[in-house]
């Protein structure tokens, strides 16, 4: 049935149209409304440019990071060039300075974090032992029991880590 199959420009442009659906949010049912609405297939023909179409996604994410770099470094050298040309020496002293960071020339820029505890207070650091005494445990679950028995609490407090 090769007279039924739909030509290649008409397939590139349906899958197109759904790549710009995707980018705008439209979901798998809008999209094959829009198809239908402009003589697509049936469903499994949708589900074919949405794969199509969601490929083209993952392609573009892709990138060479060198090869991007360098495209942004020859970016930055015509714009200074031409900056420096019509005598805005302010501006391009600003794309010199971007130039020079994204090619490395700067030093590494130190990044200092400070912690702080509750409110801004210095951090308290709790030291005991990771396996407490058997004994020592019994003896503070039970004093805690009895003191939420005074206190007249229903369920007595969880032991709080030393």
């Amino acid at each position: 049935m090769p007279g039924k199959r739909p030509q290649a420009a008409l397939v590139e442009k349906r899958i197109l149209d759904v790549f710009r659906l995707l980018l705008r949010g439209a979901d798998r049912a809008e999209i094959w409304r829009h198809l239908a609405e402009n003589g697509a297939e049936p469903e499994r023909t949708a589900d074919r440019y949405i794969a199509r179409a969601t490929a083209r996604f993952k392609a573009l994410a892709k990138v060479d990071a060198e090869k991007e770099r360098g495209r942004q470094l020859a970016r930055l050298e015509d714009l200074y060039s031409r900056l420096f040309r019509i005598q805005d020496y302010r501006t391009a002293l600003a794309v010199l300075k971007e130039r020079n960071e994204l090619a490395g020339i700067y030093p590494e820029k130190v990044q200092k974090h400070e912690h702080t505890g509750r409110d801004g207070a210095p951090m308290s650091l709790l030291v005991g032992r990771l396996e407490p005494d058997a004994e020592e445990l019994r003896r503070r679950l039970l004093a805690e029991a009895e003191a939420a028995e005074g206190r007249g609490d229903a369920d007595p407090a969880t032991p709080e880590a030393d």
